[in-house]
């Protein structure tokens, strides 16, 4: 199972890359889905990698509640490429998806605009073959949110109305 998404930034990719690599570990200033989040502290991490990953926390009960440890596998600045590989944790034991491995780069398309491609391979449990129909339909949902918020968040500085309806809620 593969999902690509794209979206078109009007920023220059210096910007893009500083919210999606050199910042990695501040999802959660942006990411509705995301209220914490913070750096892995110990690891090895890949080659010029700013950071070994990041621990983004889906509710407020940490410890408890479901989390997502992103580390950071493959990383080139020059090429503004990453791969990032993210297993779920305290998930329910139904959680269809044992982890994901997003490709992400950006592509300078002018002066000021930038391209992001985020292109997800999940593995999957053996139950999540069955719902593999909802799941590629929630990916992309997911995703598409997920980097229109990034867009809103590097074009205005601010955090999308999703993000703030959120903390708000």
């Amino acid at each position: 199972m593969k999902v690509s998404i794209k979206v078109l930034i009007n920023s220059p990719i210096g910007d893009v890359w500083k919210v999606l690599a050199d910042d990695f570990d501040k999802a959660g200033d942006w990411m509705s889905p995301v209220p914490k989040s913070h750096k892995i502290q110990e690891g090895k991490s890949a080659s010029w990698s700013p950071m070994v990953g990041r621990i983004c926390e889906f509710t407020s009960k940490w410890a408890q509640g479901l989390l997502a440890n992103e580390k950071i596998t493959f990383y080139d600045w020059d090429k503004h490429l990453m791969t990032v590989e993210i297993v779920p944790k305290n998930g329910p034991g139904l959680l269809p998806i044992v982890k994901n491995t997003l490709d992400i780069s950006a592509i300078s398309v002018g002066d000021d605009q930038t391209e992001v491609i985020w292109t997800a391979n999940p593995q999957l449990k053996p139950h999540g073959y069955v719902l593999y129909p909802l799941l590629i339909l929630g990916f992309k949902k997911g995703f598409w949110d997920i980097l229109e918020e990034l867009k809103y968040f590097v074009e205005t500085g601010k955090p999308h109305p999703r993000k703030l309806k959120k903390i708000n809620s």
